[in-house]
């Protein structure tokens, strides 16, 4: 196999191994009535097994990028995927609540396995505006694959049942690991030293020490929870308030996935000609107009969908350009024999941070909105003044 075919080979599986534990998270959504029903539980109980993935995956993703420091990224990947294959055999073939939720956190171990090192995997092939352009296409699989997997699981649901959404999961994990059987080369770094907890505990010391890593990690961070807090409750703004129907918010949501997708497209053409910086610059132009929108809806209280939607666009474009550029400067603040531990560390600060966020919606959900659009304005201009400062220090 040429160089060429190689790096094909790798490039594809990490974006579909990516999209696979994606769908993980939310292909069985529209079962979801059906299994609260299926399991005469509360419908709180299926909502809370929707939010294992990201809490137990990003958790378990810190042993699976530590590992793969020792050992190379081959044999835990390979065991990430068994796990999900385990994982959707015990939830397709559940009678009781407690084996599906059991099921769903065997899964949850294994795609975070699988999400991180399918990152891992990009590092350690690409180097330079390569991998900061693949970060951008790798960027572009979320809002596609969150937007199409609930409508392939509907389409399942219809007309297999809903256990057929975890059939179709490990017919996709099975492909994920002949996949990785084949493309992924066995190599072994730091061989000579065998995994330690002390070794762990001194080596994530070490990381929560180097500001650079914590300020661009924060920085990589705050765009995704922003978005997520504004995706999320606008289903509840513009169903309950504007009272759009279902049909008609998905279509709202589909055009904040295309604008994220064109943002991704312009990042990855643009980054071959001019420097990631200019890039950043434009994203945080982008940010600053989506702040401006958003001060007008809680301050003056406008309260319009164009309002909205056009904040959320103007977040979309730029979200590629900003996460992809701010996580690469935070890996690269660290030697690349930690690049395994650095990025699932990163991945589990980004998924903590969106589930604190996701449970203080909860609460802050009540009346008014504003509160809301209050919070997502203060992490833009956090985020604007991170990036700031990098731009300062690059010239």
């Amino acid at each position: 196999m040429t160089t060429f075919h190689f790096k094909s080979s790798i490039l594809f599986l990490s974006l579909f191994a990516a999209a696979v534990t994606v769908a993980v998270i939310d292909i069985y959504l529209p079962a979801a009535p059906y299994l609260a029903s299926f399991f005469n539980v509360d419908f709180k109980v299926i909502q809370f097994s929707l939010s294992l993935s990201p809490l137990v995956g990003s958790a378990s993703g810190l042993f699976y990028g530590y590992y793969s420091d020792l050992f190379g990224i081959k044999r835990p990947f390979m065991i990430g995927c068994l796990l999900l294959i385990m994982g959707s055999i015990v939830c397709a073939s559940s009678i009781s609540i407690h084996f599906f939720l059991l099921g769903r956190f065997i899964q949850s171990v294994g795609s975070g396995g699988v999400s991180v090192l399918s990152l891992c995997l990009l590092s350690e092939h690409f180097q330079g505006s390569n991998y900061q352009r693949y970060l951008s296409i790798y960027g572009m699989l979320f809002p596609i694959v969150f937007a199409i997997a609930p409508l392939i699981g509907a389409y399942l649901l219809k007309y297999f049942g809903w256990r057929s959404n975890f059939i179709f999961l490990i017919i996709l994990s099975c492909i994920t690991l002949i996949l990785a059987f084949y493309i992924i080369r066995h190599s072994v770094k730091n061989a000579e030293q065998l995994p330690s907890t002390d070794k762990f505990k001194e080596q994530l010391i070490c990381f929560m020490k180097n500001m650079n890593f914590l300020r661009y990690g924060l920085a990589h961070s705050l765009p995704v929870v922003t978005s997520v807090i504004l995706v999320t409750s606008s289903s509840f703004l513009f169903i309950q308030v504007y009272g759009y129907s279902p049909i008609c918010y998905s279509y709202v949501n589909f055009v904040w996935s295309v604008f994220n997708l064109i943002g991704s497209l312009l990042f990855f053409y643009y980054l071959k000609k001019i420097p990631s910086t200019t890039c950043l610059r434009y994203a945080l132009y982008s940010q600053s107009i989506c702040v401006f929108l958003l001060v007008i809806f809680f301050v003056f209280d406008v309260h319009h969908p164009i309002i909205v939607t056009m904040g959320v666009i103007f977040l979309q474009l730029s979200m590629s350009a900003s996460i992809s550029t701010c996580f690469k400067k935070s890996i690269d603040s660290l030697p690349t024999c930690y690049g395994g531990f650095a990025t699932s560390l990163l991945s589990f600060s980004r998924n903590l941070i969106v589930s604190m966020a996701m449970i203080q919606i909860s609460f802050l959900m009540t009346t008014s909105f504003r509160p809301i659009f209050m919070e997502c304005v203060v992490f833009i201009v956090i985020n604007l003044l991170l990036c700031r400062n990098y731009l300062k220090r690059e010239g």
